[in-house]
C-alpha cells in the first residue's frame, strides 16, 4: 500500500510538472535586439494584449488597449509595454523613421503534443513573456485569402493590412500551417536582423476561458487606460473590437513529383502544386478553354534594410524556381553580340590589309625601285 501510494504521488508530480512546463499563453519575439532567454516575464492577460495591440497600432489605426487589474501599477505597465512593444519615435523627431513591419501569428487551441511540435519548429526562438490565462487580442485578424508565404512577405502588400499582419490559425483544424512555419522561419529570421519586419508566435492552449472572452462585451470604462499614440498619456475611453472568425492557413510548400501539364479545375490546380507556391495564381492554360489549368506565374519584390529593391521572377510548373531565362538570355544575347561584332571588325582588317594595290600605284612604286 506504501508503495502503491508513493507511485501515485510521483506519477502525479510528473503529471504537474509537465504541465507546468507550458502555460495557457506563450509570446516568442523576433527582432534585431534578441533578449536573452532568461528575461521572459509574467504578465496578466490583460496587459499581454496591450502589448500585442500595441504592435499592431499605427499612427493612422489605434487599437484600444483595454484595462488592467488594480495589482498592476501604471508604471509596471508602461515598462513593460515599451520592453515588450513595438519602439516608439521620439517626440521631437525631424525626420521620418522607417518602422519595421510588425507581424503576429496565433496559434490557438495548441495541445501538449502540438505544442512540441510548434517548439520544433521555432528552436533558438527567445521566449518573451508568458501568461496565466489565454490571450485573446480583440483585433480583427487578417481575412484576406493569401497564402502563408505572401502572409508574412512585406514585399506582399496586397496580403497586409498596412504595415501590420495578424494571422491567427486554429492548429486543431489546420495542422499543415507549423510545417510552413518551420519552412519559412529562415527568412522570418532574415527580415528580423534586417530591421525590416518583427514578428511575435502567440501560442495559446486550449482553455474554456478562452471560449467565454470571446463572448465579453465591450468595455466602456477602465481604472487605467493607455494610448499608443501617445505613451505618456491617461484616460483614453475604451470601446471593444469585433473579431471575425479564425483564418484557415493555405499550403504554399514546393510540391514533390512530377506534376502534370494541367489541371481539370482550378481547384485541383491549386491543390496539386500547394497554390502555385505563393508565387503565382492557377489559370486557364488556353483562353476560351477551361478545362486546363496552369500555374501563371508571378514576380515579387524584395526590399532590405538599405532600400535597395531586388526583383525575383518565378516559373516551374509550379512557381517554386526563380527564372533566372531572362537575365541568362540577356547577357548571353549581349555577350553573342560582341563577339561576332568584334570578330567581323578583325577579319574586316585583315582582308583589307591582304588586298593587292591597284596597278598605277604599283607601277610608281616599281620605279621608284629602279
Amino acid at each position: 500500500m506504501r508503495l502503491n501510494g508513493f507511485l501515485a504521488s510521483t506519477l502525479v508530480s510528473i503529471a504537474a510538472a509537465a504541465t507546468a512546463d507550458q502555460q495557457p499563453s506563450e509570446a516568442y519575439i523576433l527582432r534585431s535586439k534578441l533578449p536573452a532567454a532568461d528575461d521572459a516575464a509574467s504578465l496578466p492577460h490583460e496587459l499581454a494584449e496591450a502589448v500585442l495591440l500595441q504592435r499592431l497600432s499605427t499612427p493612422d489605426r489605434s487599437y484600444p488597449l483595454g484595462s488592467l487589474p488594480e495589482s498592476v501599477k501604471p508604471d509596471h505597465a508602461l515598462a513593460m509595454i515599451s520592453q515588450l512593444g513595438k519602439p516608439s519615435l521620439p517626440l521631437f523627431q525631424q525626420t521620418e523613421r522607417v518602422q519595421p513591419h510588425q507581424l503576429i501569428i496565433e496559434f490557438s487551441g495548441v495541445t501538449t503534443d502540438i505544442y512540441k511540435t510548434i517548439k520544433a519548429a521555432i528552436p533558438r526562438v527567445p521566449l518573451a513573456f508568458t501568461s496565466d490565462q489565454v490571450v485573446y487580442l480583440r483585433a480583427p485578424a487578417n481575412t484576406k485569402k493569401c497564402a502563408f508565404g505572401p502572409s508574412i512577405s512585406t514585399s506582399r502588400t496586397e496580403c497586409w493590412d498596412g504595415t501590420t499582419q495578424y494571422l491567427r490559425y486554429d492548429v486543431t483544424k489546420d495542422s499543415n500551417v507549423i510545417k510552413q512555419l518551420a519552412i519559412n522561419l529562415a527568412h522570418i529570421k532574415s527580415a528580423a536582423l534586417d530591421g525590416r519586419m518583427e514578428t511575435i508566435f502567440l501560442i495559446n492552449g486550449p482553455d474554456s476561458a478562452h471560449a467565454r472572452r470571446h463572448e465579453e462585451k465591450p468595455m466602456t470604462e477602465a481604472a487605467y487606460t493607455f494610448d499608443p499614440a501617445n505613451p505618456g498619456s491617461t484616460g483614453v475611453s475604451i470601446v471593444g473590437v469585433d473579431s471575425p472568425a479564425p483564418v484557415e492557413g493555405i499550403s504554399f510548400a514546393a510540391p514533390t513529383g512530377v506534376i502534370p501539364p494541367c489541371f481539370k479545375s482550378e481547384e485541383a490546380c491549386n491543390k496539386g502544386t500547394n497554390n502555385c507556391t505563393g508565387h503565382g495564381k492557377c489559370a486557364p492554360k488556353y483562353s476560351g478553354e477551361s478545362a486546363c489549368f496552369h500555374c501563371k506565374c508571378l514576380h515579387t519584390r524584395e526590399t532590405n534594410s538599405a532600400g535597395t529593391e531586388s526583383l525575383y521572377r518565378w516559373g516551374g510548373s509550379a512557381c517554386q524556381k526563380i527564372d533566372v531565362s531572362t537575365p541568362f538570355w540577356l547577357f548571353a544575347g549581349v555577350g553573342i553580340a560582341l563577339a561576332v561584332t568584334i570578330g567581323f571588325c578583325i577579319t574586316l582588317l585583315y582582308n583589307v590589309g591582304e588586298e593587292k594595290l591597284p596597278g598605277v600605284i604599283g607601277a610608281g612604286v616599281a620605279r621608284g625601285s629602279k
